[in-house]
């Protein structure tokens, strides 16, 4: 027992040798282990017998040390610092913490009865409880200015404060009474400060760092957490006001407190029964003060809501941490009529650019996917809402282009868009509104030919593959009568200006040829969607024509190819519905068998399941509309029958049992539509070869072995190809060249996401 400045600090019996050699505070420990003797330690054996002080003195330094560590650490990264954080976690389970207080009641027992005069008694579970505090601060980036020296078991008080410790002292008996001093008018601010960090790290944070979001089973009942809370925001509720004009020290303590309030406040309204949100107009005000007064306070310049900040403090980053936190404050405040409400939009602005940030190097970005989807699990569509503001917002303020900040929260946001149109598409009617495709659309246009990184209209074109065709094709409608066609007219023009450049390729840059790429798959979007409004574009023609003439010179085409092949499908689908025959885009322009001349020579290009798809796609077209030199179509023939039959024994590489299935389909969909367009001669080539009887065998032998219900799409083709094969035979077919004889598919586009040789594409597919 030893005393200092009027307090009084038990610890247990020391051993007679100093551990302090013995334990390295930076690697040596085993925090795991230390809490698993505590807890393993009978309560009696510790009152009875001494020798288990000793265990419990190793323990205690070996946990004092590991806290000592991860204080002077400071700010913590829940990737780069993943084995401190989990050390720290190990603390923070409900048992241990129950343990801990436990053994405080019993070393408070023993002291009660040594101690004299106005000393305030505290234990080293006290002084463990204000470092635990002092930790949680630490490691959400709080600096630690207090007179602390490193760890001697000389004395404890060396750890913390008297202030801390005084605030640790005034905590009740047993853990599960802590939040119950939250909200209480009898208790120092300190120890209310105190009672708040060891709340916050036991039910928000420590769930946090082990990924488990559920309230703990054996914690306090949501509901009762809720009422201490609420008693701690009401009494706040007129102090706040005047917090601004407080010291700078008591602001920053306080806007931290109120952080862990909030969080507390959304993790305990997520888990508790009844949702009472509806009643609670003056709470839920009181808390958007709190994280206005959180977010605001600490930057004289106000940025607007689309500029997040470069550097986040404590406060901030409490309040930024917790997907549950976001996803609970975005439900809460969905209706932004309410003061404060913009700072909503400002939160998430924040979360977004800090999401998978490294606080050690702001260079470095781990990944944040995960977390933002577990962000958008309590409500896709209000969270999706958010991040369609902030592309609003972004849209209404054109200095984000050069603003790198920014355009990593433009491209998150879009990012979380996507996936809520992905998760949205495989729900039947699930109603998506136009207004998020609109917004959607209007910010392709707009980032251009920006700085914004590539990925960003990727992300972008891929959300908008799994839209509904009618949706988009209004959306479409909509954006090609507003100023928006100029912007995409001038982009065409600038591409097609550095195409032109002749034999030489020099002025075509990787960001020409990823912009061309984004055009075209926006152009397959829209074609494919039965929107006739691009076709009439001069510029897009000259882009087209340019480009195709670029391809067939034989430069390295970075996925070009595959995305004009698949903009072809989606014009010819468009043209063979509606004709256009008037139209500046025609057939011709497209130059299909040259295009095609050029895929077919390359076997790198056809071994690739992707690049199959776009040549299925293109040549369906090509049959359509007839235009390819019957050569040409022989030899694509032969290809595709070749794929077909290794494709149906599992035999073409790189391809799963899904992927197979989809490519057998589309080949063995474009065979049908080179019989059912081709003339007498092709026919006649065709039917006379013996690689087409082979074909014939092959394909009987698979309908024979496979069952109808296994793959009823497939089989159906398969024997329509079969079908096709045996009536394209027939001498009054090859002699007339008679199509109207055979049965036409419906060739209606439909759009698929993939990726050819790393690029993200969209991939018309024609059935």
């Amino acid at each position: 027992m030893s005393t200092d400045n009027d307090v009084l600090v038990v610890i247990p019996s020391q051993p007679s040798r100093s551990l302090d050699h013995e334990v390295d505070p930076i690697n040596g420990y085993d925090v795991s282990n230390a809490v698993r003797d505590l807890l393993e330690l009978s309560l009696e054996d510790v009152e009875l017998n001494e020798t288990s002080h000793t265990i419990i003195h190793r323990a205690s330094t070996l946990i004092f040390n590991f806290l000592d560590k991860l204080i002077d650490h400071g700010v913590t990264c829940v990737v780069c610092d993943e084995e401190l954080l989990a050390g720290f976690s190990a603390l923070l389970h409900l048992p241990v913490l129950n343990k801990l207080f436990a053994y405080r009641h019993l070393f408070l027992r023993i002291a009660s009865g040594e101690s004299g005069g106005d000393n305030i008694v505290a234990c080293w579970v006290d002084v463990l409880l204000a470092k635990i505090g002092s930790t949680v601060l630490a490691i959400v980036g709080e600096s630690q200015t207090q007179d602390m020296t490193r760890f001697e078991l000389r004395t404890l008080l060396s750890h913390v404060s008297e202030s801390s410790l005084r605030a640790s002292s005034q905590l009740p008996k047993t853990f599960a009474a802590i939040p119950s001093m939250i909200g209480s008018s009898q208790s120092s601010p300190a120890a209310i400060r105190l009672a708040v960090q060891l709340t916050y790290a036991t039910y928000v944070l420590g769930p946090q760092l082990t990924k488990n979001a559920s309230w703990p089973s054996d914690g306090l009942d949501p509901d009762e957490m809720l009422q201490f809370l609420l008693a701690y925001i009401h009494a706040r509720n007129s102090e706040s006001d005047d917090i601004q004009s407080a010291q700078s020290q008591y602001l920053h303590a306080e806007r931290t407190t109120y952080a862990m309030v909030v969080s507390l406040f959304a993790v305990s309204d997520t888990a508790a029964v009844e949702v009472q949100r509806i009643f609670r107009p003056h709470t839920l005000a009181t808390l958007l003060h709190f994280i206005h007064l959180i977010l605001r306070t600490s930057h004289s310049d106000n940025p607007p809501v689309v500029q997040p900040m470069n550097v986040i403090d404590c406060a901030e980053r409490v309040l930024l941490s917790s997907d549950i936190t976001l996803a609970w404050s975005w439900s809460s405040w969905d209706e932004r009529r309410t003061a404060y409400t913009e700072d909503m939009d400002f939160m998430t602005s924040n979360w977004l650019y800090h999401l998978g940030r490294c606080p050690h190097n702001e260079f470095v970005l781990h990944d944040w996917e995960e977390s933002l989807i577990l962000s958008m699990r309590r409500d896709p569509t209000v969270a999706c809402a958010n991040f369609v503001r902030l592309l609003q917002h972004a849209n209404k303020h054109p200095t984000w282009k050069t603003d790198e900040r920014q355009l990593v929260n433009i491209h998150k946001a879009s990012w979380g868009i996507s996936s809520y149109l992905q998760a949205s598409s495989r729900v039947n009617n699930f109603p998506v509104s136009k207004d998020i495709i609109n917004v959607f659309v209007r910010s392709f246009l707009e980032v251009g030919n920006s700085s914004a990184r590539p990925a960003t209209r990727d992300i972008m074109l891929q959300g908008l593959s799994y839209v509904e065709k009618a949706v988009l094709r209004k959306v479409f409608e909509e954006v090609h009568k507003s100023h928006n066609a100029l912007k995409l007219d001038g982009e065409f023009a600038s591409l097609k200006h550095a195409f032109d450049s002749g034999p030489s390729a020099i002025s075509v840059t990787l960001k020409n040829r990823v912009m061309a790429r984004h055009l075209l798959q926006f152009l397959t979007l829209a074609w494919s969607t039965g929107f006739c409004g691009f076709v009439s574009s001069i510029s897009i023609v000259a882009f087209i024509k340019t480009l195709v003439n670029w391809i067939c010179s034989g430069h390295n085409t970075h996925g070009l190819l595959e995305s004009l092949m698949s903009a072809r499908a989606s014009f010819a689908a468009l043209v063979y519905e509606k004709g256009q025959e008037d139209a500046p885009l025609k057939n011709e322009i497209w130059q299909d068998d040259q295009l095609l001349q050029v895929t077919l020579s390359n076997p790198r290009l056809t071994a690739d399941p992707y690049t199959l798809f776009a040549l299925t796609g293109h040549l369906s077209s090509v049959a359509m509309h007839q235009t390819c030199k019957p050569v040409t179509i022989l030899v694509a023939w032969d290809l595709l029958r070749g794929k077909l039959s290794l494709a149906l024994q599992d035999r073409l590489p790189g391809l799963d049992r899904e992927l197979s299935e989809m490519v057998s389909f589309l080949l063995a969909s474009t065979l049908h539509s080179i019989l059912v367009h081709s003339g007498s001669e092709t026919l006649l080539c065709i039917s006379c070869s013996p690689w087409t009887r082979s074909l014939r065998t092959t394909l009987k032998s698979w309908v024979d072995r496979v069952t109808a219900h296994q793959q009823p799409a497939l089989v159906e083709r398969i024997k329509s190809l079969l079908n096709k094969i045996d009536t394209s035979c027939d001498p009054v077919v090859m002699s007339t060249g008679d199509v109207s004889l055979t049965t036409k598919f419906d060739c209606s586009p439909t759009v698929h996401f993939c990726s050819i040789a790393g690029y993200p594409h969209i991939m018309t597919l024609l059935y």
